[in-house]
């Protein structure tokens, strides 16, 4: 796996967690960096992780998370919000807006296949509203790479 896809993948994990817990970005960051990433074989994953992409892709999730969940819930179907949907999703969007948004040297595209990836790796069945969301924002934030 490529060390930023590695870090993708690990931060949409840490997202997760920082949402379910009462602990800070850089408590959690800590936690994967020293327990969870490449230690062994029960490790979150064997491999070069990019740690710095890792950690600035949750602390910019934590700093911003306000605006990302407005963004998202602005691009939702009538009827739902941020609270209806299912928390691995929410992180895997939460993660790709953040990116869209602020992480403008990665090409819209890759960011969207990237998470679709990542969806696809947590096993939820219909990852074809976070292709939505996320192909919805890329034009809103980037319309001249689309």
């Amino acid at each position: 796996m490529k060390k930023r896809t590695l870090a993708r993948l690990t931060a949409t994990q840490a997202v997760f967690q920082l949402a379910k817990s009462e602990d800070s970005a850089r408590s959690i960051i800590g936690q994967f960096l020293t327990h969870r990433v490449g230690k062994d074989e029960e490790s979150l994953e064997q491999g070069d992780l990019d740690r710095t992409y890792f950690t600035t892709l949750v602390e910019g999730v934590e700093t911003h998370l306000d605006q990302l969940n407005e963004m998202i819930s602005e691009s939702l179907a009538d009827g739902w919000t941020v609270d209806r949907l299912d928390s691995v999703a929410l992180a895997v969007l939460r993660c790709g807006t953040y990116e869209l948004l602020f992480q403008s040297e990665t090409p819209p595209k890759t960011v969207i296949n990237e998470y679709l990836d990542i969806a696809h790796s947590f096993d939820i069945e219909d990852t074809s509203f976070i292709n939505k969301i996320l192909d919805k924002l890329a034009h809103l934030l980037r319309p001249d790479e689309i």
